[in-house]
């Protein structure tokens, strides 16, 4: 049953790949005529040191129908990135275990994370948006499972990971301490963790301290304490909110249902969870003082499938604490997994999606194509997928997003007029 239902719910994951659209940092690396390398330099010095993200990005988007048939085979990867972390998540956890049983978690972990994923749109069907998180996550996942087995390889991954992004490094310096930790107290040597933590902060630093860092912090706002203490803690939206999170709950329950013949608890199983809540704790922390605002979707998506994982990982331990009661809890997490909030507005949108606005979108594309060198106003979608961003085009015509799409279609200017992105609730 529980196999059925990811199945179903990754079969609508899918489905909604054709649907994808582009926004604003695919269309301007679209349009973008420098090399990859020179782009990332570009932006190096002027808005994000996160070098290996902009150059990778450059690379997939450069010269790209962003607008036509490409598109949805580049928002098409973003599902196998990360199905590729929960996998290494569960090779993790499940040492023992066989190929097939390891495939089956996977697949388990990512239906769940989609049926509930704070931002579906952002975090599996945005070309930037997965680069920029669901790649250093699963590179970050890598570094992790490798830290036991070659610390120069989980040099190298953590490394990299961190430089796509800072989150992930600040995420990775924390799970590097809690096994630090861990081997400390098993009274076997930390040193070569340390190494990949060192390896991890210069690839944060690099990004952090870089000049266009700097440069983007200028326009961004100081939050006060008592406003960033909210952020932390406050019951929508948050690291709090993630942890409670019902399907997550349910997963570790049919997780601990699963049989165990000869189960022995490990020492200090508590010591991943613990560190993953910790992370996002830090995570959620760092980013409301750096940019001054809370997290967004796709960050908290990225700190939300690290719960998930490590919460799976520390119930994969315990398993067989209530075998005893197994279809229930099982039959209760199939239950609850499909009524996830991702899957309950995919299925409402899906009729919609189908006849009226795939259409209505490919048509929008179709009439810019004709209206080169001219300035163009649009009226805007009377309604949006609940599960991608709202106004596509904006309404201010020099809007960075509306200035690249110019660009890529050959126009003056371009905006829009009318709804502002309602959905069909």
């Amino acid at each position: 049953m529980i196999g059925f239902c990811s199945l179903s719910i990754l079969l609508l994951a899918i489905a909604y790949v054709g649907f994808a659209q582009p926004i604003l940092d695919d269309w301007c690396f679209a349009v973008n005529s420098l090399p990859p390398i020179e782009r990332a330099n570009d932006l190096y010095m002027t808005w994000t040191g996160r070098w290996p993200t902009t150059a990778l990005l450059a690379s997939l988007l450069r010269g790209q129908a962003v607008a036509g048939a490409n598109y949805w085979l580049l928002a098409a990867l973003g599902l196998p990135v990360w199905f590729g972390a929960f996998l290494i998540v569960a090779d993790r956890a499940m040492e023992q275990s066989r190929w097939p049983a390891k495939i089956f978690a996977a697949v388990v972990l990512l239906a769940t994370f989609w049926s509930t994923a704070l931002g579906t749109g952002e975090t599996f069907y945005w070309v930037a948006g997965y680069v920029g998180y669901g790649i250093p996550f699963l590179l970050g996942a890598g570094c992790l499972s490798a830290a036991s087995r070659s610390t120069i390889l989980a040099c190298g991954l953590g490394f990299l990971s961190a430089a796509m992004n800072e989150l992930g490094g600040i995420v990775l310096i924390v799970s590097l301490a809690g096994l630090s930790a861990h081997r400390f107290l098993e009274r076997r040597s930390f040193i070569p963790t340390l190494a990949i933590m060192t390896a991890a902060a210069i690839g944060t630093a690099l990004v952090i301290f870089s000049p266009g860092n700097a440069v983007r912090g200028l326009d961004q706002q100081v939050m006060s304490w008592p406003k960033i203490a909210w952020t932390v803690i406050r019951p929508y939206e948050s690291a709090l909110s993630i942890i409670a999170d019902p399907r997550g709950l349910a997963l570790v329950a049919a997780t601990l249902a699963v049989p165990n013949p000869d189960r022995r608890i490990p020492t200090r199983w508590w010591l991943v969870p613990a560190t993953a809540i910790v992370a996002a704790y830090v995570a959620v922390l760092a980013v409301a003082v750096g940019t001054g605002t809370a997290p967004g979707y796709r960050v908290l998506s990225f700190i939300q499938a690290g719960i998930l994982g490590s919460f799976f990982y520390a119930a994969w331990q315990l398993r067989g604490l209530v075998a005893s009661i197994r279809t229930a809890i099982h039959l209760a997490f199939a239950a609850v997994l499909v009524t996830g909030p991702a899957v309950g507005s995919a299925l409402h949108d899906l009729p919609m999606a189908v006849g009226q606005w795939n259409p209505a979108h490919r048509d929008r594309w179709n009439l810019l194509q004709a209206e080169r060198g001219r300035d163009v106003t649009l009226p805007d979608y009377a309604q949006y997928l609940s599960i991608y961003p709202d106004r596509e085009i904006a309404t201010d015509p020099n809007a960075p997003v509306n200035r690249c799409i110019a660009t890529y279609f050959g126009l003056r200017s371009i905006h829009t007029v009318g709804a502002d992105g309602r959905r069909w609730h």
